[in-house]
């Protein structure tokens, strides 16, 4: 079991290493999944990149997977470097308090149940999607429950498109 549980983090680290930082960069240029395989220079599978694309989404907020009404502040830690009068050096922890802008709306997402309990119809849902859309839906390795997407310009063209659905 412990073989085992530090060559998978010993994979983990290598691939983050190698690949992480430039897996999330090329997406968010917009690149696709089987755009940034071809890009990366040390070798890695199709779901290893989702997932680093998963953790990435959800690090970032762009996937919630509660409820985003909840999220009213954010907080951003930073140290202050100061000298007393003997010439010490000490660090103050200074914590800042951003409220939430409007601008970070969400639109509930529920692909991974369909894409798992009812294929047939989150098919119907990818045909009404041009090529585009559609390779975005499946790059994203979707769980199985709702999620939350942030109404950026690209999901809201996607939510338009499937209003019948959503």
């Amino acid at each position: 079991m412990s073989e085992k549980y530090f060559q998978n983090a010993l994979s983990n680290f290598t691939l983050d290493v190698a690949n992480g930082g430039a897996i999330r960069h090329l997406w968010d240029l917009g690149y696709s999944v089987r755009e940034i395989l071809k890009q990366l220079d040390y070798p890695t599978n199709f779901e290893r990149v989702q997932n680093v694309v998963w953790e990435h989404l959800l690090s970032t907020g762009v996937i919630c997977l509660g409820k985003p009404e909840t999220l009213k502040e954010q907080t951003e830690v930073s140290y202050v470097k100061e000298y007393d009068k003997y010439g010490r050096t000490s660090f103050r922890r200074v914590v800042k308090v951003r409220e939430l802008r409007e601008e970070n709306e969400y639109i509930p997402c529920d692909f991974g149940w369909l894409m798992h309990d009812d294929k047939e119809l989150f098919d119907k849902m990818l045909n009404c999607l041009d090529e585009r859309q559609q390779e975005y839906i499946t790059d994203i390795p979707w769980k199985r429950m709702r999620v939350y997407h942030r109404a950026d310009a690209r999901m809201k063209e996607i939510a338009e498109k499937l209003g019948d659905f959503l």
